[in-house]
């Protein structure tokens, strides 16, 4: 079961290094999930006087920041569980599902080049989604997991490299790491060749792991 369970995680770091590539490709330069570098372009942003970049990388921040209290929220209602894969997981990929949506209908009305007030909307929508994966996540209850702020996985694989040491979680967290430079290259081609098209990927990787969540896990023991 843990495996079939960290095969789901995997996939979704790959939605995660999809939205990552649209936001930075598409969105002015800022990133859906990764926090730290929007911190920094945030107070780049301010040091420079580039309202514009400041402005993108604060909405950015809000909405991750949103959508981890929503979903961990909306987890904690659920119940607590013991299970591999609890069902308040997959019920908070399923409103990230759902974010997604709205953002795919907000890309295509904006004609795959959003600007002004579309553009932070979506900014902020992706983002959104983002947090809601982060905090869907966490409620699996595995130390050091996650799709999202992955340097401290990176950090994690290089050290055990370099110490020889081969701990538990090792190839799935190398996994993890190459499924996010994955989806983003994936999508980098999309956005620059088909740009209407890009939501669709991430939005279908989402979808197949809620499929295959809901397969395998909805009838385990609580």
């Amino acid at each position: 079961m843990e495996r079939r369970r960290d095969f789901l995680v995997t996939g979704l770091a790959v939605a995660t290094g999809a939205m990552d590539a649209i936001g930075f490709l598409g969105l002015g330069g800022v990133f859906a999930s990764v926090m730290t570098g929007n911190m920094v372009l945030f107070g780049l942003g301010a040091g420079n006087r580039t309202g514009g970049l400041a402005l993108r990388a604060g909405l950015a921040i809000v909405g991750y920041i949103v959508g981890v209290a929503g979903g961990s929220r909306l987890g904690r209602r659920i119940g607590e569980s013991a299970a591999v894969w609890p069902g308040r997981v997959t019920v908070v990929l399923f409103v990230e599902l759902s974010v997604l949506v709205g953002f795919a209908i907000g890309w295509e009305l904006a004609g795959a080049s959003p600007a002004g007030a579309s553009q932070g909307l979506l900014i902020v929508i992706a983002s959104l989604a983002m947090g809601m994966q982060s905090a869907g996540i966490r409620e699996l209850g595995v130390q050091g997991l996650s799709t999202t702020y992955l340097t401290g996985t990176l950090t994690v694989v290089v050290s055990d490299l370099a110490g020889r040491r081969r701990p538990v979680g090792a190839g799935r967290d190398f996994g993890i790491l190459l499924a996010l430079v994955l989806g983003a290259a994936t999508t980098g081609v999309v956005v620059t060749e088909v740009p209407r098209a890009a939501p669709a990927f991430p939005l279908a990787v989402v979808t197949a792991v809620i499929i295959g969540a809901v397969a395998t896990f909805s009838r385990q023991p609580t």
